[in-house]
């Protein structure tokens, strides 16, 4: 195994979060001994790889991976590409890589593979609407690295998202809310959370979910879980569609003063990221409160 390979890879991770040895080193060891990993001089313990790994931000097998795959520049700007494809919805062009990349000996098997399967899932479902087929295959790439000795992964909780939006879309809400909630519970044993968006994304969905299955007052406690997490990080992360979903589910449980709140504390949050769209759905919301209050006053 090549030591010296996971040294660099310290370094450069460290270097990426702008933290010093001495912020590396703090609760886990000292700073000689993060100088000596990174030289090569010493081979860290699995406890110290592991503290070190939460620390930057990555899971343990990250080190491991670099160490046997190479190219692992190559297979981090493919992951990109394909994460970019998915926001723009270009789901052909997803589609098209993960049957390129399937076969090569970068993507055959454990976290590389599960990438590719949870994606070639998602555009099973958008191109060809095989809601049974994307579910499978998302549940298999979910499976290649989870087991029931260790708690989930923060990709293991997207791909359990991705299963959400597929039942939700399909309009299996309730089905939907039981993953979406299943996955925000195994955000409570994670040691530290990498990234909160996805943490705000599920909350969010779940939210939707409960509008439509008509449950006001539960997907207020989602929008109002989720607007939390957003001031707890200083995050305008889906704050304003956190804002607006909380102001429809008033506006349908017939409490309109609450209702036009929500809406302009959407609006202000939309106004400031400049979201045209979003100004406009907000404005006929806050438009239709107004209207049903001077009809009831008449």
């Amino acid at each position: 195994m090549d030591y010296q390979h996971i040294s660099g890879v310290i370094k450069e991770l460290r270097k990426h979060n702008n933290m010093t040895q001495k912020e590396l080193a703090e609760d886990i060891c000292t700073q000689a001994q993060i100088s000596k990993l990174e030289n090569g001089n010493e081979y860290p313990s699995c406890i110290t790889l592991y503290y070190i790994s939460q620390k930057l931000g990555v899971d343990m097998d990250y080190f491991f991976e670099s160490i046997y795959t190479p190219r692992l520049d190559y297979v981090n700007e493919v992951k990109t590409l394909l994460r970019e494809f998915i926001r723009e919805r270009n789901y052909e062009e997803v589609f098209q890589i993960v049957q390129n990349e399937k076969n090569t000996p970068l993507f055959k098997s454990g976290h590389n593979l599960q990438f590719l399967i949870w994606h070639e899932g998602i555009a099973e479902y958008y191109m060809h609407g095989n809601v049974e087929r994307a579910i499978d295959l998302c549940t298999y790439a979910l499976n290649i690295t989870s087991n029931h000795y260790k708690p989930y992964s923060e990709r293991e909780i997207e791909i359990l998202n991705s299963i959400g939006i597929i039942y939700k879309e399909n309009n299996e809400h309730q089905k939907a809310l039981y993953v979406f909630e299943d996955a925000l519970s195994h955000f409570l044993h994670l040691p530290k959370i990498s990234d909160r968006t996805i943490q705000i994304r599920i909350i969010y969905n779940a939210s939707k979910v409960s509008y439509n299955l008509k449950e006001w007052h539960q997907g207020i406690s989602f929008c109002e879980q989720g607007i939390n997490l957003c001031k707890k990080t200083e995050s305008l992360y889906l704050l304003g569609e956190l804002y607006y979903q909380k102001g429809r589910c008033y506006f349908n449980s017939h409490h309109q003063e609450e209702a036009f709140s929500q809406y302009h504390k959407a609006l202000s949050v939309f106004e400031i990221q400049d979201k045209t769209a979003y100004i406009k759905v907000v404005q006929d919301a806050i438009n239709e409160v107004t209207g049903e209050e001077q009809v009831g006053s008449q």
